[in-house]
């Protein structure tokens, strides 16, 4: 073997090996990078359980954007956030944007974890997507980076005061002039913001509100409130409560022997399945104005029906569990920014990119598994969206408005009597027979 053949086959090498150490930051920076989202939800704590059930929704539409290709060959992922109130919220948003560089915070479900999460997103002017939070307050300081898609208050609270006038006042003898409400809430920004939109809508129908009792959602003892509103004789009973204060109501008015014509609850305890658990026979009747789920999907376009499918299919997959109005908000929440709105954005990470694809979607009702669309207000309100109407019978929440995605007809109106025997009645029964 010649010298002058070795040495062309070290040059040959040599250059091959330079070319690798050249081609690779090239490749590397070719690698499609993924999207960043942060979570921020409460995944610890008192409102964890609903927070979880949000964000189990929306890490569905992660997963079945993924699967087909991500955003442009770009897979998203999730950088969570536990914040279980407000001050966390505020803390892990500054992170998410200032130490993570994220342009993109979805959340939240809870009202006070929303506004304090969004606050600071707009201030850095990131992008802040919201799938759950009730609360008319989050667009009070108009906001320009700040979206939300679900309902929330205003049309929950007018939905809830419509169907007391238009559907129970005729089937109690009642017109919407002689009709006569009572109102309560917990006191913080969601039981506040349905509340008041209640009081202005029944204001507006010409309904008589003859009481409206705020409470705290940490009270253990409802005893003074139900006796207030039973004073006040209402035919029907508007209520914003979360599961346990909504049980302990219903408890204490059973054990107050108080029994309006009809109940109409708004969302959050009032359809969880935790309260058919918790009281029995009791849930049995009331109704409530909420995020709609478990819908008639013949109600839905072919794609929406399609779209139905396939999450509750992949939601019972990868949960072990039945999706509830929570996850599809959380889905459709993420499944609207990750279908509808970021492929269409110039650059998925620019802010004003993704605002601008915002405003721009038109998706319509009936497309998405709730039965919802997307299409935003000048606000960030999405307007294609809706309260159902559900009632609880037979011990599961069963939606009997609208009635294109209505599975059943409403029932139990009056409300009949409570099966009630006290105490001192049931333990006289007893002695007399001997038990």
């Amino acid at each position: 073997m010649s010298r002058s053949f070795i040495v062309r086959v070290r040059n040959a090498m040599t250059l091959t090996a330079l070319a690798a150490l050249t081609l690779s930051p090239l490749q590397a920076a070719a690698a499609p990078q993924p999207i960043k989202v942060g979570a921020v939800f409460p995944f610890s704590g008192p409102l964890a359980l609903l927070g979880q059930d949000s964000f189990d929704g929306a890490n569905v539409a992660l997963e079945m954007i993924n699967a087909k290709g991500g955003i442009d060959g770009r897979k998203i992922e999730w950088v969570k956030a536990d914040s279980p109130n407000a001050e966390q919220a505020n803390s892990q948003a500054e992170r998410l944007i200032s130490q993570q560089g994220l342009k993109i915070l979805f959340g939240s479900y809870a009202s006070p974890i929303a506004v304090a999460a969004s606050q600071v997103a707009e201030r850095h002017h990131v992008i802040y997507w919201e799938e759950g939070a009730w609360t008319s307050t989050l667009f009070d300081n108009h906001p320009k980076y700040v979206f939300r898609v679900n309902v929330y208050a205003v049309p929950a609270g007018n939905a809830a005061v419509e169907y007391a006038a238009n559907a129970i006042a005729p089937k109690i003898g009642k017109t919407a002039k002689t009709l006569k409400v009572a109102i309560v809430n917990e006191d913080g920004p969601f039981g506040t913001s349905v509340a008041n939109a209640e009081v202005a809508e029944a204001q507006k129908l010409g309904v008589d509100v003859v009481t409206h009792l705020p409470y705290s959602a940490k009270t253990n003892d409802m005893t003074s409130l139900v006796l207030k509103l039973k004073a006040s004789n209402p035919d029907v009973l508007l209520a914003t409560s979360y599961i346990n204060d909504a049980t302990l109501l219903i408890k204490t008015m059973r054990a107050q022997s108080f029994r309006p014509r009809a109940i109409v609850g708004a969302s959050a305890g009032f359809g969880l399945l935790a309260l058919g658990k918790n009281l029995g026979n009791d849930v049995n009747g009331i109704l409530e104005a909420d995020a709609p789920s478990i819908i008639n999907p013949k109600g839905l376009h072919p794609a929406g029906e399609a779209l139905y499918k396939e999450f509750i299919d992949k939601f019972k997959a990868d949960t072990g569990r039945e999706p509830d109005g929570f996850s599809y908000m959380g889905f459709t929440g993420a499944y609207s920014l990750f279908h509808d709105v970021l492929p269409k954005a110039k650059d998925p990470t620019n802010t004003d990119d993704i605002r601008a694809a915002a405003l721009a979607a038109n998706v319509p009702e009936g497309s998405y598994p709730n039965g919802w669309g997307l299409k935003f207000d000048e606000t960030g309100q999405n307007t294609h969206m809706f309260a159902a109407m559900i009632q609880w019978q037979k011990g599961a929440p069963v939606i009997v408005g609208p009635t294109s995605i209505a599975v059943g007809k409403p029932e139990m109106i009056p409300l009949p009597n409570w099966a009630y025997v006290p105490l001192h009645v049931a333990a006289r029964i007893g002695s007399l027979l001997g038990l």
